[in-house]
């Protein structure tokens, strides 16, 4: 998403939109964290809960505005966020409904939560399509906004995660899915030059 938006604007604008969008991110990511009270104990199963299902939606809110957006700004670019959506979020949800089963949900009600949760991803695709042609005018304003969010989960969230792991064998299993990632991106920008 950033090639395509230094190629839209100035990097000048791209760099102090992509520095709004991590802070944005950083701030929503706090304020639910003090608002919710995140917390695994028992006794917080229903801020647990809350939390988990609204940062989800907030999440695939702006995943369906990525894509929509990256499709809008080229076929390149839609289908590699597509796939990065995809690879990541179904691991996500998976350890979402853990979590939600984890804070006293049945099985059934947490896939169903989670689901309506997710399903924010359509309306956040469906408000850019359906504002068309006034997209291509905030593209380049949106495209380093959401490249913020994704950039924001990966290095404020899930690295951070991954360093905490002790196991030698799943530490290797996260570095080689790190590795095909990189190179899974590399290879759809060649299939698909701009």
């Amino acid at each position: 998403m950033l090639p395509e938006a230094l190629q839209q604007s100035a990097s000048q604008s791209v760099g102090l939109l992509l520095a709004a969008g991590f802070l944005f991110s950083f701030l929503l990511e706090r304020a639910l964290g003090i608002l919710l009270r995140h917390n695994h104990d028992a006794a917080h199963a229903k801020s647990l809960t809350a939390n988990i299902l609204l940062s989800g939606a907030v999440h695939s809110f702006m995943d369906g505005i990525g894509i929509a957006v990256a499709f809008a700004s080229s076929h390149a670019a839609g289908v590699a966020i597509t796939l990065a959506v995809l690879l990541h979020e179904v691991p996500h949800h998976i350890a979402d409904i853990g979590v939600l089963i984890y804070s006293g949900l049945t099985k059934r009600r947490a896939v169903l939560l989670n689901l309506l949760a997710t399903t924010s991803c359509i309306l956040g695709g469906a408000l850019v399509l359906l504002f068309g042609a006034s997209v291509t005018r905030v593209t380049p304003v949106l495209l380093p906004l959401t490249a913020a969010n994704f950039l924001y989960i990966a290095v404020g969230i899930l690295m951070p995660e991954m360093q905490r792991e002790r196991n030698p064998l799943r530490s290797l299993a996260q570095m080689a899915v790190l590795l095909a990632s990189a190179l899974a991106a590399a290879f759809i920008s060649r299939i698909f030059p701009e």
